[in-house]
């Protein structure tokens, strides 16, 4: 990402110059100000007695965000860039009587800048134009947690204060978990979310629930990103397998969900089972589940595609069809995640994943988007 800084300079009265070369005199400006891009890292003194102007006010923005920075020169004693090549805007409304030549100052400008002088009706203009647009202060990014200790924190204070974390900001609690660091067992995930699932079932009321039922993929879910229909209920847990998976089902079989979103098999692959395990724990997860909870939507969502070498594209595939023809057989909805997360090659697509495996900020963005549509 390029660390170009652009600043706006507003002139607030025609100055005329007063030494060196003629050049064209700035004029007074009004609402539509043209701007002219110049690289320079130079001290903006230095450069306003070069360029003959004054520097009233000034801001620096940061175009490279949605939500941009500024920062007020007039507060700077020294006036001078930051480092990184910053890009200096000045106003393009200069006029002047007719010149045979750009003067030189203009031509030690122009070198740099993006676009040309021209002489239009005896003024001197920049051809096109560029409105000003300005920007606002950035929104300080939310603090979330980034570790299981952390997020098994953040998740347990919401239970102990009679709530569930899905529900919440992603900064809540943030005193009881920012300096977490003691990590937890795969016992005390299973205890938490049973917890969570007793919570759910107590307190549900009339409300529609969903259940995201998978491994450490479910688990980081952005609860900023579930569909918001309804109540969310996470009972995913890292470096599950299905055998796992399989072995907690009845942690929350006293909830009435509308919907399970089921995710699974990545581990098993990880940890070397074979097809005929994966498959037939996935048969007998559906069959519980629909035992359990009748009336439930079921959607069974296809392995993820991976970035890792060991983990073959092809079998990932054939996994999915068989799988496909487990959920249709018990009756449940087959949500084909793998087509949209694979590039050409049939691996997880690069910018989805953080590590090969794991999904990014944009990856859980298309999830999002997935499911909102299912």
């Amino acid at each position: 990402m390029s660390h170009s800084y652009w600043l706006a300079v507003g002139l607030l009265a025609q100055v005329p110059l007063t030494e060196g070369p003629e050049v064209p005199q700035f004029t007074p400006l009004n609402l539509d100000i043209d701007f002219l891009a110049l690289d320079t890292s130079q001290n903006l003194d230095i450069l306003a007695t070069q360029a003959k102007f004054p520097l009233p006010t000034a801001e620096w923005f940061a175009p490279e965000f949605s939500a941009l920075e500024t920062f007020s020169i007039a507060q700077s004693d020294n006036r001078t860039f930051p480092s990184q090549s910053p890009r200096w805007f000045v106003p393009s409304a200069m006029a002047a009587s007719a010149q045979p030549q750009i003067p030189q100052e203009l031509r030690t400008l122009q070198a740099s800048q993006e676009r040309q002088w021209t002489l239009v009706n005896g003024k001197w203009e920049l051809t096109p134009p560029r409105p000003l647009v300005i920007k606002r202060q950035p929104t300080p990014p939310a603090i979330r947690p980034v570790s299981g200790s952390q997020l098994y924190e953040q998740r347990l204070t919401a239970l102990k204060a009679g709530q569930i974390y899905t529900r919440l900001s992603a900064d809540s609690y943030a005193n009881a978990w920012t300096k977490a660091t003691i990590q937890p067992s795969h016992q005390d995930w299973k205890h938490l979310l049973a917890l969570e699932a007793k919570a759910i079932a107590s307190g549900q009321g009339s409300n529609k629930l969903n259940i995201m039922l998978g491994d450490s993929l479910s688990m980081w879910f952005p609860t900023e990103r579930l569909p918001t229909e309804g109540l969310w209920l996470n009972q995913g847990v890292s470096g599950e397998t299905t055998t796992h998976i399989l072995n907690r089902i009845a942690h929350f079989q006293s909830t009435q969900p509308q919907k399970i979103y089921l995710l699974a098999g990545i581990n098993d692959l990880r940890n070397g089972a074979s097809d005929t395990t994966i498959l037939s724990n996935f048969q007998e997860i559906i069959r519980q589940l629909r035992q359990n909870h009748p009336e439930t939507q079921l959607v069974v969502q296809s392995i993820l595609p991976t970035r890792l070498p060991a983990l073959g594209s092809s079998r990932i595939r054939a996994l999915n069809a068989r799988i496909e023809a487990i959920a249709l057989q018990y009756g449940g909805t087959y949500l084909d995640l793998h087509s949209h997360f694979s590039d050409e090659q049939g691996i997880l697509r690069r910018e989805l994943t953080t590590d090969g495996i794991h999904l990014s900020v944009k990856g859980y963005e298309l999830w999002q988007q997935l499911l909102s549509v299912e």
